[in-house]
């Protein structure tokens, strides 16, 4: 119990990782991490004396590290090391549940290995790809199948028996580029993309023409894609285009992108447009008006640091349910970005001496100091508010909040 506890300990202390949170809040992920680790205690050629003794999970790492030094060295494209990184490092992976048969026995009967490499790939079906996201199951086969064969995928077809020449010259892509129809929506791209590619930028572009009717009639496809772009261009900008609504707009999804206006010559213009909270920040108190929640609640988990040691007032709902923390319970407000089917609960974690006394699901005016630590309502390091004065209220007029 002592070791388990110190090992917990160890994990918090790196929450502020993403695969740390995935891992840890993620049973069927830390489960196929788990059955890998086992790896760690099966030794290769176990029948046969090996000076020093070699573990199936090392000697995947060692064939990992020098597969991606040997593609440095050939000067091979980065998505080209990436994927012999990973072949290298999930080669033996299907073994977690076959254990190591060695060569000379698999070519010692003839068709044995076809036999061994079916039975892999059903345990592998049955048994490992369950525990991953089903985006990642083709990659996963792609890495752990014909491991040792020369390969590309094109247009999502695997080509085998490629020569080193046409792995380099015909197929070594760096980068790619991939203009995506508006009309579809983001999600369903990124759960298709090979788990090994690194999205290096997103970019939107839009006619500033028609903007305005296409977010009026079609919200939820432009917050889509104005929510996770770092740059926005709107082109055929004039002198009458309003860039105020568009700011505005933009604003209301992404708070960080840059936004570029840019005339029928092309000539184009950085927004400078100075976003000024609705509520002063370096005030005693920092009043949150009913309306502004949802601009509050955005700025204090982007920016967590400009409100610690600062106390702040605010009307919300409050949760407060077995399982949660000691001496916690959360507040907030259901808010809606784009349309009705986005509507979700943005709340924040409260410390307390009394959450008994909450009653769930009521309005409280709340007064609270802002700090920052870890809290499972999160699920990593966030502002947490720290009750000083807590006292019945009532609903606003419009309980869900907007961002205008």
């Amino acid at each position: 119990e002592q070791i388990r506890q110190e090992i917990e300990d160890q994990i918090e202390d790196h929450y502020d990782l993403l695969g740390v949170q995935k891992i840890s809040l993620g049973r069927k992920t830390a489960g196929f991490v788990d059955l890998c680790g086992q790896l760690r205690f099966q030794k290769r050629w176990s029948q046969s004396p090996r000076i020093p003794p070699t573990s199936v999970l090392g000697h995947m790492l060692i064939v990992a590290i020098l597969t991606y030094l040997s593609l440095k060295e050939a000067e091979a494209s980065d998505t080209r090391v990436v994927n012999g990184f990973l072949g290298a490092l999930f080669h033996d992976l299907p073994e977690v549940l076959t254990r190591d048969i060695t060569s000379p026995i698999k070519s010692a009967v003839e068709g044995l290995d076809a036999i061994i490499k079916e039975y892999e790939k059903k345990q592998m079906e049955d048994r490992l790809l369950p525990l991953l996201p089903t985006s990642w199951h083709p990659e996963i086969m792609y890495f752990t199948e014909d491991e040792f064969s020369n390969r590309a995928q094109v247009d999502g077809k695997t080509i085998n028996g490629l020569t080193f020449e046409e792995l380099t010259n015909k197929y070594d892509a760096e980068q790619v580029v991939v203009e995506y129809n508006g009309m579809w929506m983001l999600t369903d791209l990124f759960q298709v993309l090979p788990m090994s590619w690194v999205i290096a930028g997103e970019t939107m572009f839009a006619d500033s023409t028609t903007f305005l009717q296409y977010n009026a009639n079609m919200r939820q496809l432009v917050f889509n894609k104005l929510n996770t772009a770092e740059m926005i261009v709107f082109n055929r900008v004039t002198e009458s285009t309003d860039r105020m609504e568009l700011h505005k707009i933009v604003r209301g999804a992404n708070r960080q992108a840059q936004i570029v206006y840019s005339d029928e010559n092309g000539k184009a213009e950085y927004d400078e447009i100075v976003d000024p909270l609705p509520f002063d920040v370096n005030a005693p108190v920092i009043e949150i008006e009913d309306r502004d929640y949802a601009l509050f609640y955005v700025d204090l988990m982007e920016n967590t640091k400009t409100y610690i040691n600062k106390t702040v007032s605010l009307n919300a709902l409050a949760l407060s349910e077995k399982g949660m923390p000691r001496k916690t319970f959360a507040i907030g407000r259901q808010l809606m970005q784009c349309c009705a089917e986005d509507i979700q609960f943005a709340g924040l974690a409260c410390l307390y001496d009394h959450p008994e006394q909450i009653c769930s699901k009521r309005w409280y005016r709340v007064e609270a100091d802002v700090i920052e630590r870890f809290t499972s309502l999160y699920g990593k390091k966030g502002p947490v508010l720290v009750v000083k004065s807590i006292r019945p209220s009532s609903e606003p007029e419009e309980p869900v909040a907007t961002f205008y």
